[in-house]
């Protein structure tokens, strides 16, 4: 499960039980569970957006994106009916992208944010150029968005090209076996 390290020194920790905060400066801990803000628990996933908001993932369709605000308080839930088990995810200034389960097969979803800055669905992307297995990382910089699967590295365009054809995809490293080689960095 991630973590993330925010610029105070908490630490939030996404965990099957909720979320977990450590306050290094009084090394206080505390749970952060469904009644307490979440919507959800069974955590996996986590990262910061460009307002100190922190993004979590979950196993679960109901909050499968919880987002906290720098204050500690839930701020936005996004439920899917489409799509559950949020297994990474990468948030950019004007975009967002999370691989989870479609139809029982490995997708990418992707989103967008209105005016306030809430995020909401553009697409789901399941149509690639080969058969996946499953997507083990997604990372996206410029127009570009990668997806390492055990079958090798999939890149799209998603500003110029449908991802939703599999034409629009290439495959690169193809039976490389890739893994995500840069933890702890802004992919």
């Amino acid at each position: 499960n991630d973590i993330v390290l925010k610029e105070d020194g908490t630490i939030y920790s996404a965990t099957d039980g909720g979320l977990w905060k450590l306050n290094q400066s009084n090394e206080e801990s505390d749970l952060i569970s469904i009644g307490s803000d979440l919507v959800a628990t069974g955590l996996n996933t986590a990262c910061t957006d460009g307002f100190g908001n922190i993004w979590f993932g979950s196993k679960n369709n109901k909050g499968l994106i919880q987002i906290f605000n720098p204050d500690d308080s839930l701020m936005f839930v996004l439920n899917s009916e489409d799509a559950n088990y949020m297994m990474d995810l990468v948030v950019k200034p004007d975009h967002a992208f999370a691989i989870v389960q479609h139809e029982g097969q490995p997708a990418l979803m992707e989103f967008r944010f209105d005016q306030d800055h809430n995020p909401y669905i553009q697409d789901i992307y399941n149509e690639f150029p080969i058969e996946v297995g499953a997507i083990t990382h997604v990372s996206s910089y410029g127009d570009s968005v990668k997806l390492c699967t055990g079958e090798g590295i999939i890149s799209g365009n998603f500003r110029e090209g449908l991802l939703n054809a599999a034409d629009n995809w290439h495959v690169n490293n193809q039976f490389d076996h890739p893994v995500k080689i840069l933890p702890g960095t802004d992919n």
